[in-house]
């Protein structure tokens, strides 16, 4: 690879590899523009367990009915032992 001069333009594959230097090394600037980004994006889709379970039952209720029992029964036996041992060291 030949040296260059500091006022030679760059060769179209140097300013690619600069860019996808760029891209892996954000300064400071870019990173809270991706962190707002991914911010604003997820709030924008973002909606509780429960609003999304209610709407499951609206579109196919008997469909969907089982699959929702069968999940609130999985985290019903997630929680419930958790919540009894938080109360067996509070006692």
């Amino acid at each position: 690879m030949t040296e260059r001069s500091e006022s030679e333009p760059f060769d179209p594959e140097d300013r690619a590899l600069l860019d996808a230097m760029q891209s892996l090394e954000p300064d400071a600037a870019q990173t809270r523009a991706m962190r707002a980004r991914v911010l604003e994006a997820y709030e924008a889709d973002h909606t509780s367990l429960a609003a999304e379970w209610l709407e499951l039952l609206r579109v196919r209720p008997l469909a969907h009915g089982g699959w929702l029992l069968a999940a609130a029964a999985v985290l019903l036996a997630q929680v419930v032992p958790y919540l009894a041992s938080l109360v067996r060291t509070a006692l």
